[in-house]
């Protein structure tokens, strides 16, 4: 709740600190420990929760804030278009106090941990996470692949408005993105009990692919707005599944500190390097050949971790293998 609050305090200085690049850059980073940190600190909550014997629906918290993202994100383009975007600053403190108040009300109960756990399980209650080769290259491979996903989507706008669109229509395009998550998060935990999560992680590279070729090709406003809903096949799908990989791979005890490390990397490091190369690329080349490369990145990656789940399943390892539901041992 204290991170929460002081990101949202820290974010109405942004105004008085555009004319001075340090320390607006200063804030910013300020606001990301902060804040922008706290979604994979929740998700190691949660799953915590759920290792503890909790009965929730992880699919179902994380549709539950899409949805109000995708409501808050067609409002916020509302009062942009209407008062400017001073009026987005003390509207985002109001959303983050109540946020922070909500948290507060948690009334996190003890739970008995599970007699049992898998064997899986079992083998990374003894690896250390440094020393875990399924994590590692997950995480390796996710942090690449958000250089290009996060390069498109910071410059998305500029995208937009190089197509004729304004801020009501980005406004829409950031609601459209939400909402698409909504039935796909519900619907999280029937797939991850029907498929292997590292085929839906496969699937949610190729899909990313998909979604920046779509921004490349597509030249008018409307269609890049629609273009938005394949987040519902992306992000809607990768999340919930890198939290499932995560939390079966790493010691529970661990399952907080995975977690949060794998999206600071890919979320954080790969934002961050998408971003800055994306703005040297759009000053050198243009706008639409930064998706193109962006593109290309993402299929080398789905390609890369394709690869390495064939070369697994070939020689027999158990790098990326399905957790065997029926191979329990006593936890005590």
């Amino acid at each position: 709740a204290i991170n929460i609050l002081a990101g949202g305090i820290l974010e109405q200085f942004v105004p008085a600190a555009v004319d001075n690049y340090a320390l607006l850059v200063a804030i910013l980073v300020a606001v990301n420990l902060s804040l922008f940190s706290q979604p994979s600190v929740l998700d190691g909550w949660v799953m915590r929760l759920k290792s503890q014997g909790a009965h929730i629906n992880y699919g179902l918290t994380r549709g539950a804030g899409s949805l109000a993202y995708a409501i808050t994100s067609i409002i916020a383009g509302i009062v942009l278009s209407r008062l400017g975007l001073p009026a987005m600053f003390p509207m985002l403190l109001g959303f983050v106090s109540v946020a922070a108040v909500f948290v507060l009300l948690v009334d996190e109960k003890p739970v008995s941990l599970p007699e049992t756990v898998t064997a899986i399980e079992a083998e990374g209650l003894a690896t250390p996470i440094y020393r875990n080769a399924k994590y590692l290259v997950f995480v390796l491979l996710s942090t690449v692949l958000f250089v290009g996903v996060s390069a498109s989507l910071t410059f998305y706008p500029l995208l937009l408005q190089d197509a004729g669109g304004g801020t009501a229509d980005l406004g829409l395009a950031l609601g459209l993105c939400a909402l698409s998550e909504f039935p796909v998060m519900l619907l999280s935990n029937r797939l991850l009990r029907r498929f292997r999560d590292t085929t839906l992680l496969l699937a949610a590279m190729g899909f990313y692919v998909l979604r920046i070729v779509l921004f490349f090709a597509i030249k008018d406003a409307d269609g890049l707005v629609w273009a938005q809903l394949t987040n519902s096949i992306t992000y809607g799908i990768f999340l919930p599944t890198s939290v499932h990989y995560i939390s079966r791979i790493t010691p529970v005890r661990m399952r907080a500190t995975a977690l949060s490390l794998a999206s600071s990397m890919y979320m954080g490091l790969g934002g961050f390097l998408g971003s800055l190369s994306g703005g040297f690329i759009i000053k050198s080349l243009g706008i639409r050949p930064l998706f193109g490369m962006a593109a290309a990145l993402a299929a080398v990656i789905a390609a890369a971790f394709g690869a390495v789940l064939l070369l697994s399943k070939g020689n027999g390892s158990d790098l990326f293998t399905k957790e065997k539901k029926s191979s329990t041992i006593s936890h005590n």
